[in-house]
């Protein structure tokens, strides 16, 4: 089996691998690169040894590429990139009918997408038609006629149905759907014989969960086979067929999952296997090592959370330590983790970012047998509150950071022997060189970075680095907007460069990737002042650097004794100026 990873890879920009259908032979086939094509959401097909997909972004015009690979992993080429000429970023597994791939863009010119074609040698390249909305699934070829849906538009604005000629001729939208039929097609379209199936993110009369219908190829005979409810689920943008049997994906309000059967004539519902409330969740976090799965999962109103492995090929799902319930916000062993377990040998560390004697998280230890639990840390607030970064190692000591809580409020960076002694307070943020740190921290040699996800000058966020001992702390970089905002993410160390998202900014104010080199000059510091009750407070970003004072701008400058960001100064009567030194 071939197939892509959109994120995650050498580049961070996704990957092409492929896999036995027995779960050996993993390889990584292909790495994409956040500098060039990137961001693969849509599936791969294979012809005579040859890998065709596409990327939703990058590429010479930054609006996604297709592509071609050896099904060896060689003779990576991109066959067209797309620009922002009105047309572009491919989302959806391509189609291939001969020697021509047929594919479709989220982006169109005069409407919301657009259906190409080019050979599979990347000439010929040619826009066939724009649609009234983008589409998310593959295109279905039957015959030499193209079928697909848009998720918007249609007569309505609902969504619709079309169809078209290999050639690219006759194209007709031959069913709208309207808000008894249901809303936003998103799934794949199947078909038997000449009728088509496909699945509505949304059903009628309020909004419900969607439908599963079918309908004739010549636009005839459309019905809803089955309507999807809170008992039943929401349907994921999935389909397969065998036989008459139908199957898919489903999603609950409560955010487990399903997978289901159906017949074809809408009877025999049955939902083949339950994940478990709050498996699935945003929050859940895995790390695969030798031949298992190690992750958390944040738990809901009923639980908060468990530690839990399982085999890679998904049997042998063990709960290693199930997180007790809160009283008033405490419990004796933390509660919600909401970062990736760092696996040490045979034993599991990770933080929680609730629960404990004092409600504000823990830093714990459990062998990958499911003995030994021990919370090895308690945050009590001055300490620290809501650790929810991985953390990182050296030797026998953990790092990490809390989310907010320390002497400032803003979050801290902190570290602990993995046998829970000699915890230590590395740095308290003070909002001008960052607030909030709660993504992925990196570590190199004897330095640990990260990101805050706001703060900052700019009140965008940071990049910071600090030594394993608690000094040498500097902000590096104060995203401004244009260059990204809020790195919720954290951060990859990879040599002498970092890497990461941010969650806005940048020219359309929807995120970017980037990469910061850590040879490059640190930005500026600033010394910034507010008042508070008449005095001034200075305010900087960089440890490294100390305030000095003296009586005259060209006069001989002392070090403020004791003083650390923010600093205020009570105004004696007399002038004083500022500056800062670096140490």
């Amino acid at each position: 089996m071939f197939g892509t990873a959109s994120a995650g890879g050498t580049g961070e920009g996704g990957t092409v691998f492929k896999v036995n259908t027995d779960g050996t032979g993993f390889t990584k086939l292909h790495d994409f690169s956040t500098t060039n094509e990137n961001t693969p959401y849509g599936g791969v097909i294979v012809s005579s040894g040859v890998i065709y997909g596409t990327t939703t972004r990058g590429g010479v015009g930054g609006y996604g590429a297709v592509f071609k690979l050896n099904t060896d992993g060689s003779g990576y080429a991109a066959l067209h990139n797309f620009n922002n000429a009105g047309r572009g970023m491919p989302y959806s597994t391509l189609t291939l009918s001969g020697n021509i791939l047929f594919g479709t863009t989220i982006y169109g010119n005069t409407y919301g997408g657009c259906i190409f074609k080019l050979k599979t040698d990347g000439n010929a390249f040619s826009f066939l038609q724009d649609t009234s909305s983008g589409t998310l699934t593959p295109l279905l070829l039957v015959s030499g006629t193209l079928y697909g849906n848009t998720t918007g538009g249609g007569a309505y604005g609902l969504g619709s149905l079309f169809k078209m000629k290999t050639t690219g001729t006759e194209f007709t939208t031959f069913f709208s759907f309207g808000d008894s039929d249901g809303i936003q097609p998103q799934g794949h379209l199947e078909i038997s014989g000449s009728t088509l199936y496909g699945t509505t993110v949304y059903g009628s009369k309020g909004w419900c969960p969607g439908t599963l219908f079918k309908i004739e190829t010549n636009g005839t005979g459309f019905s809803n086979v089955f309507y999807f409810n809170q008992t039943t689920f929401s349907p994921l943008p999935m389909l397969a067929f065998s036989g008459n049997v139908l199957y898919g994906g489903a999603l609950a309000s409560d955010a487990s999952a399903s997978l289901f059967g159906i017949s074809t004539n809408g009877t025999g519902f049955n939902l083949l296997h339950n994940f478990n409330v709050g498996f699935m969740q945003k929050g859940s976090e895995i790390i695969a090592s030798n031949g298992f799965i190690y992750g958390t999962t944040p738990g809901n109103s009923l639980d908060k959370g468990i530690v839990f492995k399982m085999n890679t090929n998904g049997t042998g799902f063990t709960v290693l330590h199930t997180f007790s319930a809160l009283v008033d916000e405490t419990n004796n062993d933390g509660a919600i983790p909401r970062a990736r377990p760092l696996l040490l040998g045979n034993t599991l560390y990770g933080t929680t970012s609730s629960g404990s004697p004092y409600g504000y998280g823990t830093v714990f230890k459990v062998n990958t047998d499911g003995t030994g639990f021990a919370s090895i840390m308690e945050f009590d607030g001055a300490n620290g509150s809501y650790p929810m970064s991985d953390l990182v190692a050296s030797g026998e000591v953990l790092y990490g950071t809390t989310y907010v809580g320390g002497s400032n409020g803003y979050g801290t960076v902190f570290k602990v022997n993995t046998d829970g002694t000699a915890f230590e307070k590395l740095h308290d943020f003070n909002a001008t060189d960052g607030l909030y740190p709660s993504g992925t921290l990196g570590i190199s040699g004897f330095t640990i970075y990260g990101a805050t996800g706001m703060g900052g000058f700019n009140s965008a966020g940071t990049l910071f680095q600090i030594n394993t001992d608690g000094t040498g702390f500097r902000s590096r970089h104060h995203f401004s907007g244009g260059d990204g905002e809020l790195p919720w993410g954290g951060v990859i160390v990879s040599g002498d460069t970092l890497y990461g998202v941010t969650e806005t900014g940048g020219d359309l104010n929807r995120g970017v990737a980037y990469s910061f080199s850590l040879t490059a000059d640190p930005d500026p510091i600033r010394l910034l002042v507010n008042t508070d009750a008449n005095n001034p407070v200075f305010f900087w970003s960089d440890a490294a650097f100390t305030l000095q004072t003296a009586p005259a701008i060209s006069g001989i400058y002392s070090n403020v004794v004791g003083a650390t960001s923010p600093y205020t100064n009570v105004i004696s009567g007399t002038n004083q100026f500022f500056r800062l030194k670096f140490n």
